[in-house]
């Protein structure tokens, strides 16, 4: 498994925050893994599988719906403010962006409840943002290639490819 230590790194950081019932950021980070999981690599660590079969109370679902909410109206907000946006802007937009899509994933794959948003909207607005102007398309450029570069695991390019893999139910625990 060429990502063992980043995915190590990342379930310990869930493990973490899952740990302080900070629920949000943990997600974030089991939504990561469950990315590559179901995307690149269907063999991962017995527990690491297992975080995938948890159960996850109202308690957690509402604390990550109130997270999601604050992320997508804080991507909105950037994309309506303005006509130039810096590069540390749009790696913000996408931070936000991919972080919902891998929470999205996973809550949806596991048959729980994710709020009615415009993510395909929201991707459509960063799309037109990053053609006003010449420097918009470089920062957008900049910020797309520094993603990509700096990413501890792999993922699917959310405009072109997620769409195009069908929802795939997660597993039951025994199944490995």
């Amino acid at each position: 498994m060429k990502y063992t230590e980043k995915l190590s790194s990342q379930y310990e950081e869930y493990t973490c925050f899952y740990n302080k019932e900070i629920y949000s950021t943990a997600y974030e980070y089991l939504g990561r893994i469950y990315h590559y999981y179901k995307y690149y690599d269907k063999k991962l660590t017995d527990n690491i599988l297992s975080s995938f079969f948890m159960s996850v109370s109202e308690e957690m679902i509402n604390d990550i719906h109130k997270s999601i909410n604050i992320d997508y109206e804080k991507t909105k907000r950037i994309t309506s403010t303005g006509t130039f946006w810096l590069f540390e802007e749009w790696i913000l937009m996408f931070t936000y962006r991919f972080e919902l899509e891998f929470i999205k994933d996973f809550l949806l794959d596991k048959g729980l409840p994710f709020p009615e948003l415009d993510l395909h909207g929201l991707c459509e607005e960063m799309k037109a943002a990053s053609l006003v102007g010449k420097k918009n398309k470089q920062q957008f450029q900049s910020a797309v290639n520094a993603i990509t570069k700096n990413s501890s695991l792999p993922f699917l390019d959310i405009w072109f490819e997620a769409d195009q893999h069908p929802r795939q139910p997660i597993p039951n625990g025994e199944e490995k």
